[in-house]
């Protein structure tokens, strides 16, 4: 883990580094799903717990490059399951973790080098001035190799100052224990539901980033019960108009 990892003078420098535009399959989906969650207050916690990849940097992107480069011949622009076998094609399908495990084990690849999603920076931005603290949790390994490699790309993505911890379980892991760690009430966000329910047990206030890869869940609606935004920036009014005044930190 490690603190005060962004901050507030390098947002603006940082904002440019957005992925451009979404990758078809994601641009896709349709609104009318979620239009931001109608919330009036902040979370009483003061902390905000977000995921990484696909959640506030584009994890996708820099894997199709690096996988095409190697010959993989991908079935789509996206995954369109959590699982990327289907997208890693037949030749490949069931080499889906070793793939995974060879290209987040090097900066190399392009996995020190992952895009901030379209609308995280102002996000980060408006959660700060309104004086919530970030902590992330991500499932990418606890190699310490990987783990440098992803905190280096967080704090060339964002600067320093906008993210205060960020914690690390293995690959495919649950987060229920870190979850548990910080203090109910707190708001999170992850691209796959399991992960969601985890934070609504372990006491938080749980939203699912829609992706393509989670796209069947949320249509297929087996997973009505949890609340849906198409990315951070959805909770940005929400952030804007909540009354905080005292503000409840601790």
């Amino acid at each position: 883990m490690f603190t005060s990892l962004l901050n507030l003078d390098n947002i603006f420098e940082y904002k440019i580094w957005t992925v451009p535009m979404l990758h078809p399959a994601v641009a896709a989906l349709s609104h009318a799903h979620a239009d931001g969650p109608k919330l009036h207050e902040l979370p009483k916690s003061g902390v905000v717990l977000v995921d990484c990849d696909e959640v506030l940097l584009s994890w996708h992107t820099n894997f199709r490059t690096w996988a095409l480069s190697q010959g993989i011949a991908l079935t789509g622009e996206a995954p369109l399951s959590y699982n990327i076998g289907g997208w890693l094609g037949e030749a490949h399908r069931d080499l889906a973790i070793d793939l995974i495990r060879r290209f987040n084990g090097s900066a190399e690849t392009g996995f020190g080098d992952l895009r901030p999603l379209p609308g995280v920076p102002e996000f980060l931005l408006k959660a700060r001035e309104a004086g919530l603290r970030v902590r992330v949790i991500t499932a990418c390994s606890l190699d310490p190799t990987i783990m440098r490699i992803r905190t280096d790309n967080l704090t060339r993505a964002f600067g320093a100052g906008l993210i205060e911890d960020v914690a690390f379980v293995d690959l495919g892991a649950s987060k229920a224990a870190e979850l548990n760690r910080h203090p109910k009430g707190s708001w999170w966000f992850d691209d796959l539901p399991k992960h969601v329910e985890a934070g609504n047990e372990a006491g938080h206030t749980g939203f699912v980033v829609a992706t393509s890869h989670n796209w069947a869940q949320r249509d297929e609606g087996t997973h009505d019960h949890l609340r849906w935004i198409d990315g951070l920036s959805d909770m940005i009014p929400s952030i804007e108009h909540a009354r905080c005044d005292p503000f409840p930190c601790p």
